[in-house]
């Protein structure tokens, strides 16, 4: 499940990678940094709160029909942010491609995959994801080659 989660923020960061690349005015700055702030505290929120119901539900076996369920809608998130960002000019070469659609995205709801297949799906979404995510920080970079308008963005640390 944690590895949803961090696809989740992932493209959660992401759509700040997105921002316009005509300069970085410290008001937008200002903006956009405590809109970071919140969608991080938010992110780690999810993040103790998995924990804790997972310490809670220690021995109980996954719910494969859930993280199948994340991993869909990681897709449809995905495709939405690619396309919102080709529809803009940006980042084209790496947000214009076709929108990701593999076998599994529309499968039934109580469908329940196995964990290593789960596994192999959450394999196959991130890494689809970190290509769009490396092009467009790389792109970002050529535009903001400081690193203190681009790691804002661009790192995860």
């Amino acid at each position: 499940m944690t590895r949803s989660a961090r696809l989740l923020l992932v493209l959660t960061i992401m759509s700040g990678c997105s921002a316009e690349q005509h300069g970085v005015e410290e008001d937008d700055y200002d903006w956009r940094s405590q809109t970071g702030y919140s969608s991080a505290m938010l992110y780690r929120l999810r993040e103790i709160s998995e924990l804790q119901s997972s310490e809670s539900e220690r021995g109980k076996p996954v719910d494969t029909r859930v993280w199948a369920t994340v991993l869909r809608q990681t897709v449809w998130e995905f495709n939405v942010e690619s396309a919102n960002m080709c529809a803009k000019g940006l980042y084209t070469k790496q947000s214009c491609l076709p929108a990701l659609d593999p076998p599994w995205l529309t499968e039934a709801q109580d469908t329940s995959p196995t964990e290593k297949e789960l596994g192999r799906r959450a394999d196959w979404v991130n890494a689809h994801v970190q290509r769009l995510w490396d092009g467009v920080c790389e792109d970002f970079k050529v535009s903001h080659p400081k690193p203190e308008d681009y790691m804002g963005y661009c790192s995860i640390e």
